[in-house]
């Protein structure tokens, strides 16, 4: 456990997560200590990965975390070599573009989101700042209304995202992105002071788990909220929120904005990541915000 934890010492809390999850899972196949596994290990892991039908993507991503984690045991001389240093990484699979969400898709989902209440007009604009502005679930659970500002032009607001890594961007809404947001705000009843939360859950008399104190949404609750509207606009069941992400990068990309643009408003550090959304370059900077279409 002490040599996971100094794997895991200074990344994210979420990446924490996630990759001792993933390091338990394989530990716990292999049934041996950590200092005693072996490539072989390694390799009846992802078989095993595949007699269970989980995706390419799925098994590169535990893979590439195995191996981090043996190549820094042996970097801090946990090990007198690295056991996983000839394992190659899967290659990452080519783009399936059939799981991508088509405009007629996006629409049919929005149109299944009720407005008359406030839950609806709090869903659609959470999911509306996602289509339009390619947020992540934890970026927009993470959201507090000090976040937000002006934008560079009329009508149009900034606001600073604290995304993957606790790397810090600036995404712009433009007016009718921002107007589902004041919609939603309005019929809110709570302070809308400065740490108050941009997206809220809603209050509940005898909640049966305990809520936070700010009322914050969680991400979970944000997915959830995602695929009750997905099974009713008749969705795929692969359908997720991050598909909203991948709807933004490609319709800004189809509409004119090029790869660098589309990268920055992502916020990925890489354009190799970018560029696995997108499937052609055009030209334009800066222009993501504002070449999606509101559905």
């Amino acid at each position: 456990e002490s040599l996971i934890a100094g794997f895991l010492l200074g990344r994210p809390p979420s990446t924490q997560r996630v990759y001792k999850n993933e390091v338990k899972a394989f530990l716990e196949f292999a049934n041996k200590a950590v200092t005693l596994v072996a490539a072989a290990d390694l390799r009846g892991y992802v078989e095993q990965c595949r007699r269970d039908a989980l995706r390419p993507g799925t098994i590169r991503h535990k893979v590439a975390v195995i191996k981090s984690l043996f190549a820094f045991l042996f970097q801090e001389g946990e090990l007198a070599e690295d056991p996983m240093a000839r394992i190659a990484t899967p290659s990452n699979p080519t783009p399936d573009a059939s799981r991508c969400l088509s405009s007629e898709q996006v629409a049919a989902f929005f149109a299944k989101i009720p407005r008359h209440r406030l839950v609806g007009l709090r869903d659609r604009a959470i999911f509306v700042l996602a289509s339009n502005c390619g947020l992540r679930l934890s970026e927009l659970s993470r959201l507090s209304v000090t976040d937000v500002s002006d934008g560079p032009e009329k009508g149009w607001r900034t606001i600073r995202i604290n995304g993957k890594g606790d790397k810090i961007r600036e995404v712009q809404a433009k007016p009718e992105v921002w107007a589902c947001v004041v919609e939603y705000l309005v019929r809110r009843r709570d302070d809308l002071d400065e740490d108050a939360p941009l997206f809220a859950s809603v209050k509940r008399a005898n909640s049966i788990r305990p809520q936070s104190p700010t009322l914050r949404i969680p991400a979970a609750t944000i997915y959830k909220r995602f695929k009750r509207v997905s099974r009713k606009s008749g969705l795929p069941s692969w359908a997720s929120p991050h598909c909203l992400r991948h709807y933004f990068a490609s319709e800004a990309h189809q509409n004119g904005a090029n790869a660098e643009s589309v990268r920055r408003a992502l916020g990925h550090s890489s354009l190799s990541t970018t560029q696995r959304y997108l499937d052609r370059l055009t030209k334009g900077v800066n222009e993501a915000f504002a070449r999606v279409k509101m559905v």
